[in-house]
Order: structure tokens, then sequence, then C-alpha cells
């Protein structure tokens, strides 16, 4: 009686502390079987829940059984938490657990379809009762098996319900999957091959003994990263966020839908869910180190770059606000219009003061580049304090020598200066009411600051015969000029 006692308690212990319904399957307890144990407490319900083709996380078996008094509501295993912070989870690899379903039913037995042979195959029947006979005395009766047959693909929990289970029912459910389709993000880059940064499993760089980050070649039109659609059926894209993991040799640039990255990916394009397969997308990466420029504030960040920086123009983009900062610094980096338009520039300067310079880009050194490029209605302003003497000019300030200037188209140009009698613009003295107006279209050329090293318009452009100007225009306190 005392071990009969024990027992009794032992089990009552593993009731609460797993479930309030059900007991799981598979285990002893002294001399009890599980079958014995939860035909004591009147649990002569079972669940088998089949992972079809995937795995319980923990124990790693392709089943679980659970034991049930009648009428209680059976479990949603991978969405129920069992108490104590307790979670039966299922996996399986590329798949998304997207619920249970019933059986149906063969010859009186649940049956599966095998997803990779396409074969009709038996679940195995793992579930019996027990009848316990006297103290010490214990005879395993026969299993009373009832099933239930629903449609397949009918799912069990519909809305969040727990259906309830009936007196010496037997339920066998099968775990119903969807691909886990992703968004692959393929490498798109200008060489065979790119150095990335290598990620552990945290995605987290890796250090070698030394404390350099360790790097691995990625092959281009290799995949470097993944979206997860998670359970929704589409996902907006930004092709502005870097996703991807650092390179010290290429820098990302924009999203593409096609190899070629000819098809661009704008910011909030949504991408739908596919049905088979992964979608593609991929990842433009340009040899060296460079800035993206995509909208205006791009365009703001390149007109106050000075020194090294490398530019790239990402797309067309249509300018609708005004510069507004003074340029006294020299950039010596490169443009690169990548065949773009940037339409509707403007600077405005307001209260220049004596002895400053008005342009588009300021002062370039002997190592800038800019190419590539087309400017569409750009115009130049600027408002001179009383008594102050400026240059203003439409392109430059000063160019250097050595600078590179190829395949640049500005269609439409103006320079407006706005003045009072006590001032007026060096480059563009006032002869008699009248102005001589050599060297304002592109500004000033040499190795220095030397008022003497002004150049015609005629000579700058036999120095940079693949930069064209159409459409210019000076004005000098409204009055048209030129």
């Amino acid at each position: 009686m005392k071990a009969k006692l024990k027992s009794l308690l032992i089990l009552t212990a593993i009731f609460v502390l797993t479930l309030t319904a059900g007991i799981i399957a598979g285990c002893s307890i002294g001399e009890l079987t599980p079958d014995e144990l939860a035909h004591g407490l009147g649990m002569d319900s079972t669940v088998t829940y089949y992972a079809n083709g995937g795995k319980f996380t923990g124990n790693k078996q392709c089943y679980m059984c659970f034991r049930f008094k009648a009428g209680q509501p059976i479990f949603n295993i991978g969405v129920d938490g069992l108490g104590q912070n307790q979670k039966f989870t299922i996996e399986k690899d590329n798949f998304i657990f997207a619920g249970w379903q019933y059986c149906e039913l063969k010859d009186g037995l649940p049956i599966l379809t095998d997803e990779e042979t396409g074969e009709v195959c038996k679940v195995k029947d793992i579930t019996g009762t027990a009848e316990i006979i006297g103290a010490n005395e214990r005879e395993k009766a026969e299993a009373e098996k009832k099933f239930t047959a629903l449609s397949s693909g009918q799912d069990v929990f519909v809305d969040g319900n727990h259906p309830k289970i009936g007196e010496n029912e037997h339920l066998y459910l099968v775990a119903n999957w969807i691909p886990d389709l992703k968004i692959e993000y393929r490498l798109a880059s200008d060489t065979d091959t790119v150095k990335f940064a290598k990620l552990n499993e945290e995605g987290k760089p890796v250090y070698d003994e030394n404390d350099n980050p360790v790097e691995e070649e990625v092959k281009n039109g290799d995949v470097i990263a993944y979206a997860d659609f998670g359970g929704f059926t589409e996902m907006g894209l930004k092709p502005e966020d870097n996703i991807f993991p650092a390179s010290s040799t290429h820098s990302y640039i924009h999203l593409y839908y096609d190899k070629e990255c000819t098809d661009i990916v704008n910011t909030g394009a949504i991408v739908q869910k596919p049905e088979t397969e992964n979608r593609v997308i991929y990842a433009k990466f340009i040899s060296g180190k460079w800035t993206p420029v995509r909208n205006e504030k791009d365009v703001e960040k390149m007109l106050d770059a000075y020194g090294s920086s490398n530019f790239f123009i990402v797309n067309d983009i249509n300018y609708t606000g005004a510069y507004t900062s003074e340029k006294p610094y020299i950039f010596n980096g490169v443009i690169d219009g990548n065949g773009k338009s940037i339409s509707g520039l403007t600077v405005s300067l307001s209260s220049v003061s004596n002895d400053g310079e008005v342009s588009l880009f300021g002062k370039i050194g002997a190592n800038a580049e800019i190419k590539n490029l087309t400017l569409k209605n750009v115009s130049v302003t600027a408002s001179v304090k009383s008594g102050a003497w400026i240059r203003a000019y439409a392109l430059f300030t000063k160019v250097t020598e050595g600078a590179k200037i190829a395949n640049v188209t500005v269609d439409g140009i103006s320079v407006s200066v706005t003045m009072d009698a006590n001032s007026g613009i060096r480059n563009i003295p006032s002869l008699s009411g009248s102005y001589k107006t050599d060297n304002w279209l592109y500004g000033r050329y040499g190795k220095d600051n030397d008022e003497n090293l002004d150049r015609t318009d005629a000579a700058f452009e036999e120095i940079y015969p693949d930069l064209e100007v159409l459409n210019a225009t000076l004005k000098i306190n409204n009055d048209v000029i030129v």
C-alpha cells in the first residue's frame, strides 16, 4: 500500500509539472509504465503528433505521444506553452511549421504521404492502454483505438481553438510544413570575387589570433545574405540599407532585379512571397571605397565633400531644395555619374563677404575626377554684402592642372548675382556700364590661386573637350549679361 501510494504521489507530481490535462508517453516511473501511469489518472485518450519529415527540438524525435483525460482540450505543440516556461518546438530544415492536420485513414490506420517519394506509409502505432489488476499484479490489455477520420488538409486548431478529445479516442496529427522561402541576395560585382568579413553563427565578425578580421572570398553570383518572409506574404525592400558583410575591397551600391544591374530596385518596392523557390535580388558592389548617391541628401553630402572621397550616382535625381553651404576646401576625389542625371540643383549663397567665391563644384584638385554625368537646369545665385568683392562662376571656382573631366554635359545653367554700387565681381569687371565676361562659366584653371592663371572660355574647352555646356545664362542685378 505504501509503495502504491508513493507511485501515485510521483505520478501526481509529474502531472502537475507537465500539464494540467495531459502527460507525455515514453518513460517509466518506478515499476509503472507510462501507459499504466496514464491509466491510473484516467488519461485513456491519446494524441500522437507526427513531425512529418521534421523533428521535435530537444529530443530530435520524429513523433511525440501525449495522454489526455476524456473531454480535455488537446495541445497545439509548437505554439502552446506547456507550463514552467516549457514549450515543445518543432523544426524542419528549409520549412516553416504551419500547424497540425488530421491524418486520412486507410484500413483503419492513419497514413502519410512521403514528400520525396510520394509513397503512402502508415504511421507507427506507439500507444496502448493498460488496466491494473490488484496491488502487485499488472496486466496490459489490448489498446482500444478510435480514429477520427477528417479530411486531409484540415487544420486542427482553427482560429486558435483547441478541440476536446473523446473517451478512449486516439488522434493522429501530422505537421503541416510550407517552404521557408526567402529573398536571396546574390553578389553582382565588377570583379570575379569580393572579399567579405567572415561572420559566425551569431552574425558577428570572426577574428584571428592576432585580432585581425578574417575575410573570405565570395564569387560573383553567390548568395551573400538572406531575408526571411516569416509569416508575411510580402516584404518591402530598402536598397539604401546595407545588410551585407563588410568588404575591405569593394563598396555596396544598390539592389537590382537583374544580374546585369540595369533594372533598379526603388525604395519601398514590394516583393511578393514566391510559391516554389527563393526570390533572387542582386546586390551591386564595385571596387574601391565609394559613397552611393541616391537622393537630395546624398547630393548635399557630395557637394560638402573635400579631400579624396568618392561618389557614385545610383539613379537620376531631381533636386528640389537649395544648397547653401560655401565650399572653401579642395575636392580631390571622384564623382562617377554612372550615366545618370541630376536636375534642378541650386546653389544659393546670401551675404557673401569680401573675397568670397561661389560656384557649383567649388575648387577641384589635381587628383579630382568628374565623369559620366549630366546636369540639367542648374543655378548658382549669390547676394553680395555692401562693399564686398567676390568671384562668381558657374561650374568651378578653380580647377587645378591634372584634374580629369570626361563625358560631362551641363544642359541649362545660370549664374545670378545681386549687389549694390559699392560691391563688385573680380572675375567679371564692369567696363563703363558693360561687363568683361571672360572665365565666368568654367572657373579658373591653374596650379595655384594666382589671378594671372585665369583662362578664357575657349581655352578651357580645349583643355576639357569632353565637357559640354548648353544654354548658359549670366545675370547681374537681374539684368541678363550673357
